[in-house]
């Protein structure tokens, strides 16, 4: 039996990767029971209008509007997303809003818990990044005269000059365009 834990920073390492791979199974099972979820584009995303809290139950008084006269209201069959290019689907319309809802409920607790692991990462990378600067700090003051040293510090003295040769570059091209 696995032991229970009161936090994820109380597991091991092994502990937590083999929590990790679960988790991804339950992940990978969802997403097999809700296929096609896709994610649009940052672009689409912004233009697309957005159902704000409570407007669900105005959108479903104007349907009901709609059924009281449907003939009114013909000229949009073409636009309701329906099957029928004759009728304006006031009932296709109205599932769309519930399988909305229906998928606001994963989200809902979906978004938190991203968020959550997210903040984890956040956490973790500062635990780890402070004193492992501190160190990088340290070594590289007789890294010039450490050969060792200096080979194992090469892909963080990559990584940090690459890093510093950018803004230099960006300075510098901030100068220029005066």
């Amino acid at each position: 039996m696995t032991k229970k834990h009161e936090h994820w920073d109380d597991m091991t390492v092994a502990e937590l990767e083999k929590a990790v791979d679960e988790a991804l199974g339950h992940l990978a099972k969802a997403r097999a029971l809700l296929p096609g979820l896709a994610a649009i584009s940052d672009e689409a995303r912004g233009q697309l209008p957005r159902v704000r809290d409570g407007e669900d139950v105005a959108i479903m008084a104007i349907l009901d509007a709609v059924d009281t006269r449907p003939a009114f209201f013909e000229s949009l069959a073409d636009q309701d997303g329906g099957h029928d290019p004759k009728r304006f689907e006031t009932d296709f319309l109205r599932d769309t809003l519930r399988k909305r809802e229906i998928l606001a409920k994963a989200a809902r607790e979906l978004a938190p818990f991203s968020l959550a692991v997210g903040d984890a990462l956040l956490e973790l990378g500062s635990d780890a990044k402070g004193p492992a600067l501190a160190a990088y700090r340290i070594a590289s003051g007789v890294r010039e005269t450490d050969a060792i040293l200096r080979e194992k510090l090469k892909p963080a003295s990559d990584f940090y000059g690459a890093i510093g040769r950018r803004s230099s570059a960006t300075r510098a091209k901030k100068r220029s365009n005066g």
